[in-house]
């Protein structure tokens, strides 16, 4: 059993063909916004800059649409689900069906919830290697907190959860019949790519502190990338 942090990294970006600059979205943008007025005689090496941000404060924001990014997100399947609600994107994920999670394969993951500390998880685990459940729960009842209990109760049930998956395997069940004791903290990877428009509408949404807080992680991180990318589009409305 491994405990990860969840995590975003971004992989790829639309561009223009001939063109890997860090630039070339925009310029791809451009193109697909002055097509609409047919000025594209006025393009110069920085003129999406302006355009772009009148296409903003306009909300013309279906010309957006013209350049997607590629994520690579390592999160929990109860994540996913959530994640795969947004439209319009592409997903391709990492399937519990036919992944063998067994020891003898790729081993069980899980994610770490945001509300768990790492400090939490080794003090629970100290307890999980010596003591029996009823004695951390009823006999030690002053001497560890509520919290470090439900982080212990945690690790037992992805304990268990294990136990029950590996047997299952061992005694002649296929992967898609054991999964049924996975939990929905077990590591998935997805493959995600969305257009603009939609990542926008994903960050307004999923960064929210009404968003739950895994997804919010996940939002936080993917959003910081783009704003450190692409500040014109991404960055903080109250500075342009």
């Amino acid at each position: 059993m491994e405990i990860l942090e969840p995590s975003v990294q971004l992989i790829g970006q639309t561009q223009m063909i001939g063109d890997s600059t860090e630039e070339s979205p925009m310029k791809l943008l451009e193109l697909a916004i002055r097509n609409c007025y047919k000025s594209e005689d006025k393009i110069e090496p920085d003129s999406w800059k302006k355009i772009i941000k009148i296409v903003l404060d306009n909300s013309h924001t279906s010309t957006l649409e013209h350049v997607s990014f590629n994520w690579r997100i390592i999160t929990s399947r109860d994540v996913l689900q959530e994640i795969a609600r947004h439209r319009i994107a592409s997903y391709s994920v990492e399937s519990s069906r036919y992944c063998c999670y067994s020891k003898e394969k790729k081993g069980m993951k899980f994610i770490k919830p945001e509300w768990i500390t790492l400090e939490q998880i080794q003090t629970a685990l100290k307890l999980l290697s010596i003591k029996q459940v009823s004695e951390v729960l009823y006999a030690l009842e002053d001497e560890i907190s509520s919290d470090i209990k439900n982080v212990y109760l945690w690790l037992t049930d992805l304990e268990k959860a294990e136990f029950s998956y590996n047997y299952k395997i061992d005694h002649g069940w296929k992967p898609q019949q054991a999964r049924v004791s996975l939990p929905g903290c077990l590591k998935t990877e997805i493959i995600m790519t969305m257009n603009i428009r939609s990542l926008l509408n994903f960050f307004e949404l999923r960064t929210s502190p009404k968003a739950h807080p895994d997804m919010q992680v996940i939002a936080k991180k993917m959003q910081a990338i783009m704003q450190e990318k692409y500040p014109l589009i991404f960055g903080d409305k109250s500075e342009k």
